[in-house]
């Protein structure tokens, strides 16, 4: 069973969880949930922290988690968080930055938009996002399968490791983007399509993308 947590509106989220899974997701209120024994809240007039005092020991199947609930219509000025071996699921929210550093869990990331500035930092668990919009995207991961679909702008930047990249970009590549890939391991497709080592596709002026898979 989940345990309810009091928790007031709050502007900046800072999240620090290396064992518990993980899950923001919208909804009318904020509210906060989890069956976490060594949990640390802390609130301060425009943010909320939430971290583990320390790593809980696991018996049998036991999961840990962390639900976070936040209103629909909330804008935050900044999203942190730091997983480890817990998944990270993140549904529904809006915020001007956001960064992630990224554990062995999977991550699943939907409709969830950044206005400002995008940080993906790790992974070796799978990373799954589906209709975001990210703004000047800088994602380093390590070992891990990216699939993403969304709208990115800015200049944007992938680098992917010794891994795989299985992009779908929602606005039309060809027109909207330029799109320029680097790769020494690994495969890169975009819209189902294999993209070659030195190859640049679209001629877009506003949105940049580059797409490096190395090892």
């Amino acid at each position: 069973d989940l345990n309810d947590y009091s928790v007031k509106d709050v502007d900046r989220l800072y999240l620090d969880l290396q064992a518990a899974d993980l899950e923001i997701k919208s909804g009318s209120d904020f509210s906060l949930q989890s069956n976490h024994k060594y949990l640390k809240v802390d609130e301060s007039s425009d943010s909320l922290r939430i971290e583990e005092i320390k790593r809980p020991y696991k018996i049998n199947d036991d999961v840990y988690k962390v639900v976070l609930t936040v209103p629909q219509s909330k804008t935050f000025d900044s999203v942190v968080i730091e997983t480890g071996a817990g998944k990270l699921v993140l549904d529904g929210f809006t915020t001007k930055s956001m960064k992630l550093t990224l554990g062995a869990g999977a991550v699943a990331l939907n409709n969830v938009t950044v206005t400002d500035n995008t940080d993906f930092e790790g992974g070796a668990g799978e990373i799954t996002i589906t209709d975001c919009t990210f703004a000047d995207l800088d994602m380093k991961i390590g070992v891990s399968a990216c699939h993403l679909t969304a709208t990115l702008i800015g200049d944007s930047e992938i680098d992917c490791g010794v891994g795989e990249a299985d992009l779908k970009l929602i606005r039309t590549p060809q027109t909207d983007y330029s799109i320029t890939v680097k790769k020494a391991l690994g495969d890169v497709t975009l819209d189902g399509q294999s993209i070659k080592n030195d190859e640049t596709i679209g001629f877009g002026e506003n949105e940049s993308v580059f797409i490096g898979v190395f090892s």
